[in-house]
Formats: C-alpha cells, structure tokens, sequence
C-alpha cells in the first residue's frame, strides 16, 4: 500500500505518465492545495480574538445629579488612562471643562488617574466587563 506513492497523492493521469520524474518535483505544498489557503485562512480568523484581548468592555454608570449616558457599555483599549476615560466622559456628556468627574470602581475606590483600565480589568473585572461609575461629586472612598 505505501509502495505506491500515486495512490497516496492521487495525481492526474498526465503526471501519472510521466513516471517517476514528477513525483519528484511534486511537493506535499502543491500536491494538496488546501493548507495553503487554510493557512491564509486562519489568520484571519484569528485576528477577532486578537481585537477582544487589546479591548475590554466597561460598563460605566450614573450616579447622583450625573447625566446618563444612553451608551452604557463600551469597548475601550487596555492602554487607555482612567484621565483618558474621564476627558472622554466629559466630553461625551458635554459637561464644562472646568466640572470635576469622579471615577469610582465597584462603587468603592476612586483609582488614580494614570491607571491603565486593562491592569483594573485584570485585577476588578468581572463576567468579562468592568463596571465603573462616574459622578460630578465625591460619593465613595
């Protein structure tokens, strides 16, 4: 059974003729053109969860006199700033630059401003998102 190379390859009747010249210029590449292109294939279908590990879901929430926003969850780079998140939530909210914004984690602690949301995910997050509320006025911690 493996004497037969021409039945493992399953070569056309022309490079069957032409003996054993073109089983050596056969390569297992061109003999079967499927890994080729499920190579270039699976990249592509590994490039989604490539994105969801460089993005976390927040879900951010009012609290007190705090206008709601209608977005509540969002997909925000690991990279970015508790200051980032901030300047985006004033922005977003259209409040005066000049108005204070609170950032609070589970409701308990206000984190540093140069915190990275990602290290926050990893250390506080929970059911893959990070609940963080926002308020004009000092509430907890």
């Amino acid at each position: 059974m493996a004497e037969d190379p021409e039945a493992l390859l399953q070569l056309p009747p022309s490079a069957a003729a032409a003996g054993g010249e073109s089983l050596s210029e056969l390569s297992p590449e061109t003999a079967t053109p499927e890994p080729p292109s499920s190579a270039t294939v699976s990249p592509g279908t590994e490039e989604p969860p490539g994105d969801t590990k460089k993005k976390i879901d927040i879900l951010l929430k009012a609290v007190g006199d705090t206008p709601i926003m209608k977005t509540k969850k969002w997909a925000v780079e690991r990279t970015r700033t508790i200051q980032g998140l901030i300047d985006f939530i004033k922005k977003f909210l259209k409040l005066v630059a000049s108005e204070q914004l609170f950032i609070y984690v589970n409701q308990s602690f206000a984190p540093s401003p140069d915190q990275e949301v990602g290290t926050l995910y990893e250390c506080f997050g929970s059911d893959g998102k990070l609940v963080l509320h926002y308020c004009k006025s000092q509430a907890w911690g």
